[in-house]
């Protein structure tokens, strides 16, 4: 049976919420990865001066956060890692290079993605999930 903490699955989409606001900033990677994207601060002035919304962008990365978490929960319930977060970490580093890495790898070469832009969009899943797979592991 499945085990979820709901407050910790919500504290979970939270933080990657807010490591998304910091991965993609200034601060952290944001200059790179508007570089990679051909994107320039004046892009994105000119966009919110033509009434473009970035209103769902923010809702499917909400959506995708509150996924995850409950994702990564169930799993780490299902698999009865509860209170052992090597295993749990080590899952969510799987699930990661299985999946998310797998499937990245053939967008870098069918549809010619920069790989730098690749690996910055990469490093924030695998964070995100190995931040969703300790919060699952230790909130039980």
């Amino acid at each position: 049976m499945i085990e979820l903490n709901i407050f910790a699955v919500i504290v979970s989409a939270v933080i990657i919420m807010g490591l998304g606001a910091m991965w993609f900033s200034p601060v952290l990677f944001g200059n790179q990865w508007m570089k990679e994207m051909n994107l320039t601060m004046e892009d994105f002035e000119r966009m919110q001066a033509e009434g473009k919304s970035f209103t769902m962008a923010y809702v499917s990365s909400g959506i995708s956060a509150l996924v995850i978490s409950v994702a990564m929960a169930s799993l780490i319930s299902l698999l009865g890692f509860h209170g052992n977060i090597a295993y749990a970490l080590l899952t969510a580093v799987l699930i990661y290079f299985c999946f998310t890495a797998m499937a990245t790898l053939k967008e870098i070469h069918w549809e010619d993605r920069p790989l730098r832009l690749s690996m910055i969009g990469g490093g924030y899943e695998l964070t995100s999930y190995l931040i969703a797979a300790g919060i699952s592991a230790l909130w039980v």
